[in-house]
């Protein structure tokens, strides 16, 4: 596929001129030991998802980064997708106009949730693990997104949108640099629009601190130990990642960290979903764990994964797995 500058997305005459000066701006402090007024500390009373106070951006944490450093760590790419063939595309072609990156494997994992528009087909030009689940309708997608984690062997996880692009120059290398224990990370999000270069909101970032993975790192491991996404929500339409988050958070007790690093979303339409049924779930789940006073009841109900490092979940379980005599 022709790996074209992601720069063709965007209109310079709007708002990211503003995002991109105001990006600049974070970087330059972040480099130089300052921080950026609006990278200051959140407020307990801050609210949002999960434990605010958890959530402290990446320039306070007295620690600066190398830049675009050779990370030592293996790096998988999930991505759960059903229908967003257009977007999936420039989401990959922004992906692997980074790749190869010296002396760091990466590899992209794709899990088709039984999209019916030419996704699998697209998917053939990339050099991708594809796997395929056969649904009718969409259900949350939380039971894609466990396939692609079960198959990862990367000692980092990048977990991300479909349709979120990675407008960074590196991204990959500076999300996954110097990453330390009892972390993860969210990259800043803004829903854009591709076609008229309009910036509509943020979606993750210091204005909108929430532990969710529009695009997110974070270690294997802590994945294996919170069981993944949380199979109570199968069938349900969100409030997977919200719980998902309060899990990382509240129940592994990792510290939320919000990095300057630039993910665009690719503003669509959305359908309509009921979500009565998993709102209802999600606060009885929360009330629960809050009321125990357990922080095992914030994990997944399912429990958690064997972990292996260099090993997927999937390969481990088919090693325990007895073989079968003929």
């Amino acid at each position: 596929m022709p790996r074209k500058s992601i720069l063709r997305y965007f209109n310079p005459k709007t708002h990211w001129r503003a995002v991109r000066n105001a990006y600049r701006l974070a970087v330059f402090k972040r480099r130089n030991g300052r921080t950026a007024a609006s990278q200051r500390r959140i407020p307990a009373e801050a609210g949002g998802l999960a434990d605010a106070r958890r959530i402290v951006p990446f320039a306070e944490r007295g620690q600066t980064p190398a830049v675009n450093p050779h990370a030592p760590h293996s790096v998988s790419i999930c991505i759960a997708t059903r229908n967003h063939v257009a977007y999936l595309r420039k989401t990959l072609d922004s992906i692997f106009q980074q790749l190869p990156i010296p002396g760091q494997p990466v590899e992209v994992i794709v899990v088709d949730d039984g999209s019916d528009d030419g996704t699998p087909e697209m998917l053939k030009g990339y050099s991708v693990r594809r796997f395929r689940l056969e649904n009718a309708a969409y259900g949350n997608g939380g039971l894609a997104k466990n396939m692609g984690l079960r198959a990862a062997a990367g000692d980092i996880i990048i977990q991300q949108s479909d349709d979120v692009l990675h407008a960074t120059p590196n991204l990959i290398q500076e999300l996954t640099a110097d990453f330390r224990p009892g972390e993860f990370r969210i990259a800043t999000v803004y829903d854009f629009d591709t076609q008229w270069g309009r910036v509509l909101g943020q979606y993750a970032g210091c204005e909108s601190p929430r532990p969710l993975f529009f695009l997110g790192a974070l270690w294997r491991e802590d994945i294996c130990r919170l069981g993944g996404y949380d199979p109570e929500f199968d069938g349900t339409i969100w409030y997977n990642d919200d719980w998902h988050g309060d899990g990382l958070v509240r129940g592994l007790g990792l510290e939320c960290v919000h990095v300057p690093l630039l993910g665009l979303h690719q503003a669509h339409p959305r359908p309509q979903y009921q979500t009565i049924s998993a709102k209802a779930l999600y606060r009885n789940k929360c009330k629960r764990a809050k009321a125990s006073g357990d922080p095992a009841l914030w994990l997944s109900s399912a429990g958690p994964w064997p972990y292996v490092q260099g090993k997927s979940v999937s390969r481990v379980e088919a090693e325990k797995t007895p073989q079968k005599v003929a």
